[in-house]
């Protein structure tokens, strides 16, 4: 899992943003995607998705590693 504090400190155009518009743009975001049927609107959130992690300058590939690792972990976990 990536430590917050790697992500907090970064300097960015998402960053320098007020928390709480950051908030408010993600729960809508959440919600239009929940509630969407169309996979030409999915893939269009995908890609602003990816947008945002390039505004915000984090690493989309570490992510995606620190992720995967995790779930590899709690998986064979479950096997114990």
């Amino acid at each position: 899992m990536l430590p917050i504090e790697d992500i907090g400190e970064l300097d960015s155009y998402i960053h320098r943003r007020d928390p709480r518009v950051r908030i408010l743009v993600c729960l809508f975001f959440s919600v239009f995607i929940a509630m969407t049927s169309s996979i030409c609107t999915v893939l269009c959130a995908l890609f602003c998705s990816i947008t945002f992690f390039i505004l915000a300058k984090i690493s989309i590939s570490r992510v995606l590693l620190d992720e995967f690792l995790d779930s590899i972990f709690f998986y064979s976990l479950s096997f114990l």
